[in-house]
């Protein structure tokens, strides 16, 4: 019998979160309802979708964005949504994210600041100390409310889908 014991799974109990019935699941059916391909990987624990927004000119063609999202101590902490660049899947800060129209959770701080998006507290680098801290997530005190990570996507999808381009020019 030997004395090394195999490596446990880090991400064991929140994939059984992140693939309940109303979470994954649902937020796949989602995205394919609405003709999108949200990507699951279940090893890693991360999704990716690839959505088309309205350009900031009447005759520029549509902006392609990339969503990426992490969900490692899902539900204890909230997912980290990233916009990212959309041909190299890197972190490109603003212009990866949508120029928002009213109120937004697309804020000039490069980040989606919602409760529901952990870069948005102040622990983890956002502009947000006065929520309670990241695991207190799930009891918002302002701003939008998503408790359901298809919930969070909802917004997401239906931001980029009123924004006016991007925040800056997608580097070359």
């Amino acid at each position: 019998m030997s004395d090394l014991a195999e490596e446990p799974d880090p991400h064991l109990i929140a994939r059984g979160f992140v693939e309940a019935s109303g979470e994954m699941p649902a937020a796949i059916k989602l995205a394919a309802r609405r003709g999108l391909d949200l990507c699951y990987d279940r090893r890693e624990l991360t999704a990716s979708l690839a959505l088309s927004g309205p350009p900031a000119a009447p005759d520029g063609g549509e902006e392609p964005y990339l969503i990426i999202a992490s969900f490692d101590d899902y539900p204890l902490l909230p997912p980290i949504w990233q916009f990212v660049d959309p041909k190299t899947g890197r972190d490109i800060g603003l212009p990866g994210y949508p120029r928002p129209v009213g109120a937004s959770v697309f804020h000039g701080n490069a980040l989606v600041c919602a409760h529901w998006s952990r870069k948005a507290y102040q622990e983890e680098g956002g502009p947000h100390g006065n929520w309670g801290g990241v695991r207190n997530w799930q009891n918002p005190v302002e701003g939008s409310v998503a408790l359901t990570i298809p919930d969070m996507l909802d917004r997401l999808i239906r931001e980029v889908g009123s924004s006016r381009g991007r925040m800056g020019p997608l580097p070359q």
